[in-house]
C-alpha cells in the first residue's frame, strides 16, 4: 500500500444507521498499519445479513482462499439463520462455497453438524 499498490475497494453494506464490513478485513488492517487514515469502499445497501452472505463468497476471486474451516463456518452461519436453514443440501453448498455433497445432520440437542470432505 505505502508502495502505491492500487487494491480493490472493501465492501461494506449499510443499513441507515449501522455499517457492516463483508470484504477488506485484510485491507482495513493494512491501511491502518500503513497509517492511511481512509481506504476507498464499495457502499452497498443491506444489513448484516447482507454482508454476511456476501462474505461468504468474497475471496472466489481474490485474497487468501477460503479454509476448510471457513467453508464449514459458512455452513453453519447460513444453519443458524430462519431463512437459509431451509435451503436444501445442494443449494446450501452452493450458498456457502462449497462442494455439493455436503452433508447437514441435525442433533437433538440442536447442534448441527457439518460433514464434508473438504
Amino acid at each position: 500500500m505505502k508502495a502505491g499498490a492500487v487494491f480493490l475497494s472493501v465492501i461494506v453494506f449499510n443499513d441507515g444507521s449501522d455499517h457492516w464490513l463483508a470484504d477488506g478485513f485484510h485491507r482495513i488492517y493494512a491501511a491502518i498499519s500503513a497509517g492511511f487514515p481512509e481506504i476507498e469502499a464499495d457502499v452497498r445497501e443491506g444489513a448484516v445479513r447482507d454482508a454476511r452472505r456476501c462474505a461468504m463468497g468474497a475471496n472466489d476471486t481474490h485474497g487468501l482462499r477460503a479454509t476448510n474451516a471457513d467453508k464449514r463456518n459458512g455452513v453453519l452461519i447460513a444453519l443458524d439463520d430462519d431463512k437459509w436453514s431451509l435451503l436444501s443440501n445442494y443449494e446450501l453448498a452452493d450458498f456457502a462455497r462449497c462442494r455439493k455433497d455436503l452433508s447437514v445432520k441435525s442433533k437433538k440437542n440442536g447442534v448441527r453438524t457439518v460433514r464434508e470432505v473438504f
